[in-house]
C-alpha cells in the first residue's frame, strides 16, 4: 500500500507538530527549573553568606592560635 501525496503531507504535519510541542514543553519545563533554582538562591543567600564568615573567623582565629604558640615556643 502506497501513500498518497497529501497523506504524506499529513504525516510530516503531524510530526512536526508533535516536534513543537515537545519543545515547547521542554522550554517551559527548563524556565520553570531555573526560577525555581533562582528562588532557592536567592533564599539561601543570605545562610551561605553567614556560613563563609563563619568558616573565614574561624580560619583567621585558628590562624592567630598558631601564631601565638609559634611565639610563646
Amino acid at each position: 500500500m502506497e501513500l498518497t501525496d497529501v497523506e504524506i503531507q499529513e504525516i510530516k504535519d503531524h510530526n512536526q507538530k508533535r516536534v513543537k510541542r515537545v519543545v515547547a514543553i521542554v522550554a517551559i519545563a527548563m524556565t520553570v527549573i531555573s526560577i525555581v533554582l533562582v528562588g532557592i538562591s536567592l533564599s539561601l543567600g543570605k545562610k551561605i553568606d553567614l556560613l563563609v564568615e563563619q568558616s573565614m573567623e574561624q580560619r583567621h582565629h585558628q590562624q592567630q592560635q598558631h601564631l601565638i604558640g609559634v611565639n610563646v615556643q
